[in-house]
């Protein structure tokens, strides 16, 4: 029976924590040896009295508690004297146990109290751990830091061998940091070895390895996942047999408050396939990965089922449940993906691709941000894992899909299926190796008509803004070249934001902020093409300064006083506002028409835009140099086209440019692509210019010529 919170224990616990503060306001340097193994000794002791004084109010024990351990933690950060935890493997077990014993309840900040507590514990078990480690592992090893470890790793498996219940999930946790902690120094020191040319040399017996703890881990795992999978099968058979619907829920709440406690079993089964990843073949005889691998299969299915009737609407869970099922699912997916990328045959991938596509989607529905986060991680790490055949399988599984959401592309109902195709096809090409990306760029053009078709009917601005992030992900990595061809499909679909449709699909949706975002975006998309794919642009020229013109007219605004009122008058007979009319007319995206003239931030990225058309070819990118002179050699032809409609738009009567700062942001970059003009563009320039225009370039050009053009020395 818990004993009755005690106000006297209580204002103790309180002085405790006051007293130990004192101590962490003094820097580390003020500690010599002595004192600071003192200092530890003394953030022990008083961390045991305050968690064991079951009399005082919890949250001053945690509060207390945290104060103790942040002092050790800073402590053994300095690595000087060996912490006081390495004195008796004990030390360290109870160390680890103990917040167990500390009661919760509903308050909030007592929660995140726990939380934090929990968190700096792991952090010193892993700093212990990798300390003596560290001395194990030396070629002249360190006696005692070896039978250290070695006591720890039997401390830590004797639950997990004993199944004993009530220590089983803080055992599983422990045994969790403990894994971690192995595979992190693993890493450091197969590479080391490899880097040796001693790979041969490993000894899988060496007590760095933990052979025989990992062996037990994965017989308990093993045992773990088949209980799960019956205990999931039975609950899934009665709640088909049951026809109640409350019953059912009832049944699926009561059953996920105790299930998602499992959820350490798939963290652990994860952790042991980054074991036998880092060390290689030598780890085949500590963990059965086959008999692992089949477990996981199994569970597959009855899993998923499990997820979508814990996450439908009227199972009424709570947002905390929810959580926990979803934290559950990413841990299944990411030990899923690594068990049978690295040994399940070729043809198993589709069933793993369907499954990742199938979770995504119901986590991506629960608005999770952090699970699909977390799924997107796992997913981004297997693909980098799949060999040339199964990554041709993952490339053909997304030709299908997109040429299904093609099909489509009219059912409102698939507008969420539209987004995680977009979603994961983005993972995959941000996340390929550069020997997969060069299998993927001959399909992008395909996945960009493809997605081209969807966004010219859709009516969700979201999916309209994840096309346009999609060709700045394709475009930013110069590994994937395109032609000429290639290059037009890109800009056709980034066409789709000047449809002349587009205000009555997304007028609803707009606002200041999307519009300058969505400008922003098309801005970077340009760039992308000038840095790494301008060799691309020498068919597709025209369409290119095409879109540049149409995204100047973007700063223009009207002159309301100069408006006359016979064009007041035909605009009222059209029922059309005469400001909205004026600035929609003339190349104006009409997508942005009505939220023109854009801000200054918006105008800076334009300019930065413009002042890349004059560069040449970046040394980053991969170019043919006979097709870049061409390019070269023909921009003079274009680049005249870019300042004649500047001044057209400034020579208007009734809209322009006004603004001054954002006339004083673009000037530069036009001040460089005046410099590529020659006396014979810019008599072009003035022939296709009016009488107000001519006078505009004049006074430009002279300007040009006074404060911008180099004349040498």
């Amino acid at each position: 029976m818990d004993e009755e919170i005690n106000d006297a224990s209580t204002k103790c616990v309180d002085q405790i924590a006051m007293f130990m503060k004192l101590f962490s306001l003094f820097p580390m340097e003020y500690y010599d040896k002595a004192y600071r193994r003192q200092a530890m000794a003394l953030s022990f002791y008083a961390d045991a009295w305050v968690i064991s004084n079951k009399s005082a109010d919890s949250g001053s024990r945690i509060k207390a508690s945290l104060v103790c351990r942040n002092l050790q933690a800073r402590l053994i950060s300095t690595h000087t004297v060996k912490p006081f935890l390495v004195l008796d493997p004990k030390f360290l077990n109870w160390f680890v146990h103990s917040i167990n014993e500390l009661p919760t309840n509903n308050d909030l900040s007592v929660m995140k109290q726990l939380s934090s507590l929990k968190k700096l514990t792991s952090d010193v078990n892993r700093d212990v751990l990798s300390l003596m480690l560290s001395h194990t592992g030396k070629k002249s090893q360190d006696a005692s830091a070896s039978d250290y470890v070695e006591q720890i790793l039997k401390l830590s498996v004797e639950p997990l061998k004993k199944h004993d219940k009530t220590r089983t999930i803080g055992a599983s946790i422990w045994m969790t940091s403990i894994i971690e902690t192995l595979n992190s120094y693993i890493r450091t020191r197969v590479s080391s070895l490899v880097h040796n040319k001693m790979h041969s040399s490993l000894d899988i017996n060496d007590t760095v390895y933990a052979s025989k703890t990992i062996a037990s881990v994965g017989c308990y795992v093993i045992e773990s996942l088949d209980k799960a999978k019956e205990e999931v099968s039975e609950m899934l058979e009665l709640v088909r047999i049951i026809e109640d619907e409350n019953e059912q829920n009832k049944i699926i709440m009561d059953f996920t408050t105790e299930f998602i406690k499992a959820n350490h079993v798939l963290v652990l089964a994860h952790l042991l396939q980054d074991y036998v990843h880092n060390i290689g073949s030598a780890a085949e005889s500590v963990v059965d990965t086959a008999q692992l691998s089949k477990k996981l299969v199994t569970l597959s299915s009855p899993f998923i089922q499990f997820m979508q009737a814990s996450l439908r609407p009227s199972t009424l869970l709570s947002a905390e449940l929810k959580t926990e099922v979803l934290n559950m699912t990413t841990a299944f997916i990411a030990a899923f993906c690594m068990t049978l990328s690295r040994y399940q045959q070729v043809h198993t991938t589709k069933r793993v691709i369907a499954v990742i596509w199938f979770v995504y989607s119901m986590v991506s529905k629960s608005g999770d941000q952090a699970s699909i986060d977390s799924l997107s991680a796992t997913f981004s790490a297997w693909i980098q894992t799949l060999s040339k055949e199964e990554y041709e399988i993952l490339i053909k599984s997304f030709i299908e899909e997109s040429e299904e959401e093609t099909a489509q592309k009219d059912d409102i109902d698939r507008l969420h299926s539209h987004q995680v195709f977009l979603s994961l096809l983005k993972l995959v090409v941000l996340n390929s190796t550069d020997a997969q990306k060069n299998n993927l760029k001959k399909w992008i053009p395909k996945f960009v008509l493809k997605q081209s078709l969807i966004v010219g009917k859709t009516r969700s601005l979201e999916l309209l803004s994840q096309t346009i992030l999609l060709l700045i992900n394709v475009t930013y990595d110069n590994e994937y070249s395109f032609s000429s061809f290639d290059m037009s499909l890109i800009l056709s679909c980034l066409l789709q934001i000047a449809s002349p449709n587009a205000p009555e699909r997304f007028g609803d949706q707009l606002n200041k902020d999307i519009v300058s975002a969505l400008f922003d975006n098309c801005c970077d998309v340009l760039a992308n093409i000038l840095r790494n794919h301008r060799d691309s642009l020498i068919d597709v020229m025209p369409t290119f300064l095409g879109i540049i013109q149409s995204l100047l007219h973007c700063f223009k605004s009207t002159h309301l006083s100069l408006i006359t009122k016979k064009r007041k008058s035909i605009d009222k007979k059209n029922g059309t506002d005469a400001s909205e009319s004026l600035v929609a007319h003339g190349k104006t995206i009409a997508l942005f028409a009505k939220f023109a003239p854009l801000d200054d931030s918006s105008a800076e990225k334009f300019a930065r835009l413009l002042s890349l058309i004059p560069q040449k070819n970046p040394s980053n990118q991969k170019s043919n140099s006979s097709v870049s002179l061409a390019l070269w050699r023909s921009m003079p032809r274009y680049v005249p086209y870019v300042l004649m409609e500047y001044f057209t738009i400034q020579s208007n009567s009734t809209m322009s440019i006004a603004r001054p700062q954002i006339k004083a942001i673009l000037t530069p970059s036009l001040y460089e692509i005046l410099d590529m003009c020659t006396d014979a563009d810019r008599s072009l320039i003035m022939t296709a210019l009016d009488g107000s225009g001519k006078s505009l370039f004049k006074t430009f050009f002279a300007s040009w010529k006074d404060t911008h053009k180099y004349t040498g020395q």
